[in-house]
């Protein structure tokens, strides 16, 4: 089924059950960039990014934005270049301001268009600094493929993902996870990032396999994974996916469109399945944990649940999720 079909199948939005105004979850199209412990791209490639992103135009465009510090959301400046120009911390005379965000959205709560980064200082032994950029379901994906090859080709990342996604409310975490729970068995290509948990661990384990995904140099390293013969098994037949080689990662495409993976329509990401599996040995475990049921008791009484995070993240390489599948490529190692 083609990637424009199957998203038609997904839900509008995902709201709360006794208040429709307040939305828990939105299908989107995502691309989240976890950045290399240095500080070349806070000053460079984030305000470029940034601009690119705000010359996007959909029918519901970003007209919102907030840092970290600040409880307010406040109109986009007239111009936008007022808010690029002070992205970069050189902007303030400073280095990386540990903990900074901003978030420049459509919606507050489960946004369909966003421009979401954080600092952190590498000196400081921090997580990783990241991007996402989300859009509605209604653009091409090929602009996630530009913004990862804009995003690869001029700052050092460690990993990137991109594909469907599903566009959570932060105020109500625990009710959206659980919301996520619920629609995982059905819609199997839907990814779902916490990044502000997963930055703790981005420079250490592959967070997903997505439609996109990037490996950059230094974590390929550290996993011991050599990226030319990576290329190699992953390009191909067995496998199927499309390898470029960038600057700083190499991206890996599975498919020519990003598929929702709608078991209810008998739509299996085959593609994404088979980049997954080559790639499994290296995927983390519970850690970095989701929210909500995949990581909290159910109850007061109840001890956390062990496995569900991982589950998760291995949830295309279930014989039960892929029956027809060919037996699982070669792994990566």
């Amino acid at each position: 089924m083609s990637g424009e079909l199957g998203a038609s199948l997904l839900p509008d939005r995902v709201h709360l059950r006794d208040r429709p105004s307040v939305t828990l979850l939105r299908p989107v199209l995502q691309l989240t960039v976890y950045f290399e412990p240095t500080l070349e791209w806070a000053h460079t490639t984030a305000p470029s990014l940034l601009r690119s992103f705000l010359a996007l135009r959909s029918h519901s465009p970003p007209r919102l934005f907030r840092v970290a510090s600040d409880a307010r959301w406040r109109p986009l400046p007239d111009p936008v270049e007022e808010l690029i120009d002070a992205l970069p911390p050189s902007s303030f005379g400073t280095g990386l301001r540990p903990g900074f965000r901003l978030r420049v959205v459509d919606h507050p709560d489960a946004p369909s268009h966003a421009f979401v980064y954080r600092e952190h200082d590498p000196r400081l032994g921090a997580p990783s600094g990241y991007m996402q950029v989300t859009l509605p379901l209604d653009r091409d994906p090929e602009e996630l493929v530009a913004l990862a090859i804009e995003i690869a080709q001029t700052a050092p990342i460690d990993q990137a993902l991109a594909g469907y996604a599903w566009s959570w409310n932060e105020q109500l975490p625990r009710n959206a996870f659980g919301a996520v729970a619920r629609r995982a068995e059905r819609y199997l290509g839907v990814d779902v990032q916490h990044p502000d948990a997963a930055s703790w661990h981005a420079h250490e384990v592959l967070l997903g396999a997505g439609w996109l995904t990037l490996i950059g140099g230094r974590l390929s390293r550290a996993l011991g994974l050599d990226l030319d013969r990576a290329a190699a098994t992953l390009r191909s037949p067995e496998v199927g996916a499309t390898c470029m080689s960038l600057q700083h990662a190499l991206l890996i495409r599975a498919g020519a469109a990003p598929e929702v993976g709608d078991v209810n329509a008998m739509e299996l990401p085959l593609a994404q399945a088979r980049v997954t599996a080559a790639l499994a040995p290296h995927l983390g475990g519970d850690e970095p944990a989701l929210s909500g049921v995949f990581s909290e008791p159910e109850t007061p009484e109840d001890h956390p649940p062990e496995g569900r995070t991982a589950a998760w993240r291995r949830r295309l390489l279930s014989a039960d999720a892929q029956p027809d599948a060919p037996p699982p490529a070669e792994t990566l190692r």
